[in-house]
């Protein structure tokens, strides 16, 4: 009886340690510290299973293989032990060392001799299997061989002490239930499997064997409460997995029982069950994967998700208020954070300016103190701070700092960097389930700050810009009751606006060429091959700074259209190639979006059709209207039909099946900065100055261009009527 239950312990153990062993090396398979932990966990199921089978085989050859096996293993599995503990929780710093690969001779080489000695039977003699005992003596060389072993485990379990005095909080709990599993275990091994393993009976022996039970309570432990090695993911994955195998494997065992009672057996009914099986698979694994979400894992994320809709998000905003609601309501869905709060360093003050704020306490205050240690060793370089775990380093005003921090709630510091300036910071309270910010949210929230930092940058700029339009048109207001000479300062002022803006406009569109041009040879391949990913990641790039090239170039024309300096270069030209040269363009916007693009040519083909017109210009005309198709159109497409009006006109209709216009914005929808009220709404990025661009142009070329639209959700068409050139 004592054997059987003994035998079970041994397997379920095993099982155990291999599966913990197993899950932290999927979590990271480039990590030392989650490799050699899955080594220790092959190597010591594997020695744990050589000790209870040399014990309850009957067959003395097997017995004794088993038996030298077990002295075989054990300085690999605590090479690996040191190894772990080595550099658990954190990989050490080689850089400390001249040479990490002589620091990890020094341990193997003797750990290897170790081994060899341990199979060839050098350390023992007068070896004598009983059925209840192992008799045996030691030779000179086992001083040796057990220094090597002691020395692996207790140098191993002298780093943890050391790393548990130094560090504090989650780190310090994390190894302290480490430590004391490991710390537990081995002694009970040192005692049974060691000094008394050829002085004590079997039963007795596989206390130490069954010991390892204390190790895998204690490591589940510190994994699943104190977050170790972050296998949330992987724990998961492998839940998810198990639970949806098993489950349609016990219900397709169940429907072939039923049938098999009423019809025999055979190849197809099996086969049936297979592909019904097939066929159920991934919808149970979809609805354990909720159910895990909702119930078990509910702080998980997907990362690209996370990276991709928040950067859809801040790209289609130049509302700081709105990227602000945005930010803390996403960081706190997807991080659960108990509290975010958004803030602008103001390099004047050297002061943070508290800017939003969900969840935090600042007891009034609208800003808070920068300390100049943490800003130059962690915010400046880009460096997020988990306040806890910097405290136990920092001293003096940077650790009061800190602490100050702790009180109002602060869990983490995430630096807000763009273009090598710090915009800000965003603070993070602790998460609701009382979880660390692991390696993985730290890596997301950096990707996120920097898009957050441009986006509110820009926002921020856009928000001084409109303040001081407005400033400029509230001036002129008041000045038209006044003398003329005011009058005219005030067009000077107008007029430096403008200025402001072309001058602003043209020097950004150097360096946004220069991107959009290395973009194109870096997809080209021609500074090295790129894989798939990099080059959807590029792709993304050319689109967002393609629509930054249209804003700058409709920037430009507004302000050459207020100052009459729009020159016009008229010549005759096909309206054919001018439509199809801008879809060529387009069509790789509208194929990202999944939306069809065409071209309907319903004039006669025979037929030259010729306008006198800038070639360029005009192509912005059909391009911006094309785009504006492409922006709001989610389903369907675009539809660009041509044909003639009349004997002296030509008429083009761009027809989208997009989200529509009310019928109230339909007559102001050309105004400059104007945009329909549910377009606001979608967030898409736009400044409602485009349409603007294409009336004047439009009207320049001695045409007109108007919008229809049945409402909201039913598409929008837009028309272009230009006169032909006369023969």
């Amino acid at each position: 009886m004592f054997e059987l239950v003994s035998s079970k312990i041994t397997i379920f153990v095993n099982l155990a340690i291999f599966f913990l062993g197993f899950i932290t090396y999927r979590k990271n398979k480039k990590s030392i510290t989650n490799i050699s932990f899955f080594l220790f966990t092959i190597l010591f199921s594997l020695w744990l299973f050589s000790n209870h089978f040399q014990t309850v085989i009957s067959n003395r050859f097997y017995a004794e293989l088993f038996f030298k096996l077990d002295f075989f293993l054990a300085p690999f599995f605590t090479y690996c032990f040191l190894i772990f503990l080595f550099n658990f929780p954190d990989e050490i710093n080689f850089e400390k060392f001249k040479n990490k690969k002589n620091l990890i001779l020094i341990f193997s080489i003797p750990s290897i001799i170790s081994s060899i000695l341990g199979i060839s039977g050098l350390i023992i003699k007068n070896l004598d299997i009983e059925e209840d005992k192992i008799r045996y003596q030691f030779t000179a060389l086992f001083i040796f061989y057990s220094l090597v072993i002691l020395i692996n485990v207790f140098l191993g379990l002298y780093f943890q002490f050391k790393r548990l005095y130094c560090l504090s909080g989650v780190k310090r709990n994390q190894i302290k239930y480490f430590m004391i599993g490991f710390f537990l275990t081995s002694c009970i091994m040192l005692v049974f499997n060691f000094l008394l393993q050829n002085k004590i009976s079997s039963e007795f022996f596989r206390i130490g064997n069954n010991s390892a039970i204390i190790m895998v309570i204690f490591t589940s432990y510190s994994i699943i409460v104190h977050k170790a090695f972050d296998i949330k993911l992987v724990l998961r994955k492998s839940f998810v997995f198990l639970l949806s195998v098993l489950t349609v494997a016990g219900f397709a065992m169940t429907i072939h029982s039923i049938i098999s009672n009423f019809i025999p057996q055979s190849i197809y009914l099996n086969a049936g069950l297979l592909i019904l099986a097939l066929i159920i698979y991934d919808k149970v694994e979809q609805t354990f994967y909720k159910i895990a979400n909702k119930y078990f894992f509910t702080s998980l994320y997907d990362v690209e998700e996370v990276i991709e809709e928040t950067s859809l998000k801040l790209s289609s905003s130049i509302d700081d208020k709105e990227i602000f609601d945005y930010l803390i309501q996403s960081l706190k869905d997807n991080f659960k954070a108990t509290a975010v709060s958004i803030m602008k360093y103001n390099p004047k003050t050297k002061k943070y300016i508290i800017k939003a704020n969900d969840g935090f306490d600042y007891n009034g205050k609208k800003a808070v103190k920068s300390d100049k240690k943490l800003r130059i060793d962690y915010i400046n370089k880009n460096i997020p701070v988990i306040v806890e775990q910097l405290m136990a380093i920092e001293k003096g005003k940077t650790k009061t700092f800190l602490k100050n921090l702790k009180k109002h709630g602060v869990a983490l510091i995430v630096p807000l960097k763009a273009e090598n300036k710090t915009v800000g910071l965003i603070t993070l309270g602790e998460k609701e389930s009382q979880d660390i910010y692991n390696k993985e949210d730290i890596k997301t929230l950096n990707i996120i700050s920097y898009q957050a930092a441009t986006a509110i940058q820009n926002a921020l700029l856009y928000k001084e810009t409109l303040k001081f339009n407005k400033r400029l048109k509230t001036e002129i207001k008041k000045a038209t009751a006044k003398l003329e000479r005011a009058n005219r300062k005030l067009k000077r002022l107008d007029e430096a606006k403008n200025e402001f803006i072309s001058i602003a406009s043209h020097q950004l569109k150097t360096p946004l060429t220069s991107i959009k041009g290395f973009s194109s040879l870096l997809v080209n391949e021609r500074f090295g091959k790129i894989s798939k990913k990099q080059k959807e990641v590029i792709h993304k790039i050319s689109i967002a700074n393609q629509r930054l090239i249209n804003l700058v170039d409709d920037l430009l024309n507004v302000s050459r259209i207020e100052q009459g300096r729009m020159q016009y270069e008229f010549e005759l030209t096909d309206v054919r190639k001018i439509i199809k040269n801008v879809l060529n363009t387009m069509k790789i916007q509208a194929n990202y979006k999944g939306l069809y693009l065409k071209f309907i040519d319903k004039a006669k083909k025979e037929e030259n059709l010729l306008i006198k017109a800038d070639k360029k210009k005009f192509s912005e005309v059909i391009g911006n209207l094309v785009d504006n198709s492409i922006k709001y159109t989610q389903k369907g497409g675009i539809k660009v039909i041509l044909e003639k009006a009349g004997k002296k006109n030509i008429l083009i209709k761009i027809k989208d099946t997009g989200v529509g216009i009310p019928k109230e914005d339909l007559d102001r929808l050309f105004e400059k900065f104007t945009r329909g009220k549910n377009i606001s709404k979608m967030k898409a990025d736009g400044t409602g100055i485009g349409l603007f661009v294409v009336q004047k142009i439009t009207e320049a070329h001695g045409g007109e261009v108007w919008v229809d639209s049945k409402g909201e959700g039913k598409g929008s068409t837009f028309f272009v009527k230009i006169p032909l050139a006369q023969k």
